[in-house]
């Protein structure tokens, strides 16, 4: 199993080989911050948060809705 979880920089993303399926990695410094990398090479960088507003009411109780937000591309968006 891939280790998912590890401080993102240019060359370990760079070094990311094109998966089977969609593979998306988290940034353990920056915490929201995801790379995702599809089965055709495009590797992109979201956001995902969560605020007040995005609490809903389930059967289970108040839940919280996460939302992902499109930063860019790699590698004309980077993290250096």
């Amino acid at each position: 199993m891939t280790n998912n979880r590890f401080a993102f920089t240019v060359d370990r993303l760079r070094r990311i080989k094109r998966p089977e399926r969609l593979e998306r990695y988290y940034d353990t410094k920056t915490p929201g911050l995801i790379f995702v990398i599809t089965p055709n090479d495009a590797r992109t960088f979201y956001f995902a948060f969560s605020s007040p507003e995005l609490f809903v009411e389930s059967t289970k109780g108040l839940r919280k809705k996460t939302r992902q937000l499109t930063l860019g591309r790699f590698p004309s968006l980077t993290v250096d």
